[in-house]
């Protein structure tokens, strides 16, 4: 049988891509769950304690707050960025052309 160029399995392939652009985002997901915790810890604290001399009366609410919405986008998206940067890339087939093993058909016998 001959071979045809037009399907080679080179074509499917995905080239390298530079993942920079998720290592960055990376970095700054991390830093957002590291402000987070801050603001977290900051505001548990003038809670508990004595609030500080700067912050007015209902600030300490507002940084429990902020420091949990912060934590928590943080958080995914450093976990999406990881899935990101260790998906496999071998091989790159649309959708509809990846088999549908879901739906219990039988696999194809050689």
């Amino acid at each position: 049988m001959k071979r045809s160029s037009l399907l080679g399995a080179r074509r499917f392939r995905l080239h390298n891509q530079p993942r920079w652009h998720w290592r960055l985002a990376l970095l700054l997901a991390a830093l957002a769950v590291c402000l987070g915790t801050l603001l977290l810890i900051a505001g548990v604290v003038s809670l508990l304690g004595q609030p500080g001399t700067l912050l007015p009366v209902g600030e300490p609410l507002h940084l429990l707050l902020s420091g949990v919405l912060l934590l928590c986008c943080g958080v995914l998206g450093w976990r999406s960025c990881r899935s990101r940067l260790r998906r496999r890339s071998d091989i790159s087939l649309p959708r509809h052309l990846l088999k549908n093993r879901a739906e219990g058909s039988p696999p194809h016998k050689r």
